[in-house]
């Protein structure tokens, strides 16, 4: 069986990375779980977040890698589930091996309506507005095409309130 080469992953992130303009999180899935604390495994075959809330320009995407053991980072470090990544900028993709995407965004009480929970979270690419939307977080009227699902999750619920910050994040294997 044939097997892919890191540069072609290298050169499949740098590719997405550059898409960034159109890179957004999604949140929505207002409606319960059968049991909102144990939500059901997510599946690859799911194009779309169930009852949209809205979605949030990205405000990082950035090339990354793990960091390595022992390693003194000299480019930024961010942890994502329980382990450090480095944010490695584009020119370096092939030399410090970033194969994958590093996605952030934080969804502020003024982004979406308040008082409803959300229970899904994704990421877009290829968002496309409503000409002369310029917003950095779009309601589902916002926009002419929500472009591609690339992964999501599905949590337990989380009630956004007048005083309530989310930091959401992902990293993208290319």
């Amino acid at each position: 069986m044939a097997i892919s080469t890191l540069n072609s992953h290298i050169t499949a992130a740098i590719e997405l990375q550059q898409k960034q303009t159109t890179a957004y999180f999604v949140i929505g899935k207002t409606s319960a779980w059968t049991n909102d604390s144990n939500p059901p495994e997510e599946v690859e075959d799911v194009s779309a977040i169930s009852e949209v809330i809205g979605y949030k320009k990205t405000s990082k995407f950035s090339l990354t890698r793990p960091l390595k053991p022992g390693e003194t980072p000299i480019y930024p470090t961010v942890t994502y589930a329980g382990q450090q990544w480095v944010l490695i900028p584009a020119d370096k993709a092939y030399q410090e091996k970033a194969r994958w995407i590093y996605a952030e965004a934080e969804i502020t009480p003024e982004d979406f309506p308040t008082g409803n929970a959300y229970r899904q979270v994704g990421l877009h690419i290829g968002v496309v507005p409503k000409a002369g939307v310029t917003k950095q977080n779009l309601l589902p009227t916002d926009i002419t095409s929500a472009g591609e699902l690339r992964l999501y999750a599905n949590q337990e619920p989380q009630t956004r309130e007048a005083t309530t910050y989310v930091t959401e994040q992902f990293v993208l294997v290319v």
